[in-house]
């Protein structure tokens, strides 16, 4: 029996814990704690902590989701399609090149809105809320559900110290 549940043990270190709702309503982050997890080496994406928070408010889009995704797609802030064209999300026209934005502020707003179809039924891109639903029509990566993962256990990991600190200030 200790064989057993000592290999469980071990599955579930190994096996990446998938499983993050992108569309949903139940989020209890603050700006505060996105603040705190943009420092340091996330900085560049710290003066959109605030966009980015309420877009997935407003959307229905988990923000901690819209955070690692933003993160991951615009190198926390250094991809040259960010600095050049306020383009966070890498979004692309038709004809392949980049699309250029007047803030990062109204490319954030414009993305969250276009994730919403991956979350109408009508739609050929909607394939349940889940990372690993919408992953599979948003990006053909095999590693990118992995990647993403990753970073938000990470960014969960950080809210959740930030948290335990706060409690033990008050």
């Amino acid at each position: 029996m200790r064989k057993i549940i000592a290999i469980l043990l071990a599955l579930l270190i190994v096996v990446p814990a998938y499983g993050y709702e992108v569309f949903t309503d139940e989020t209890d982050y603050t700006l505060e704690e996105f603040e705190y997890v943009l420092t340091n080496l996330r900085e560049g994406l710290s003066p959109y902590a605030w966009t980015i928070l309420e877009t997935g408010k407003y959307y229905g889009i988990n923000p901690l989701y819209l955070l690692a995704k933003f993160g991951l797609e615009s190198g926390w802030g250094t991809s040259t399609y960010f600095k050049e064209k306020n383009n966070i999300g890498g979004w692309r026209q038709y004809d392949g090149s980049f699309r250029s934005f007047d803030s990062v502020e109204e490319c954030i707003w414009f993305i969250a809105e276009g994730l919403l179809e991956y979350n109408n039924p009508d739609s050929w891109k909607y394939t349940g809320s889940k990372l690993e639903d919408v992953a599979y029509r948003y990006c053909q990566d095999e590693n990118y559900v992995e990647i993403l993962t990753g970073i938000m256990d990470e960014l969960q990991e950080e809210i959740n110290t930030y948290r335990t600190n706060r409690r033990h200030l008050v």
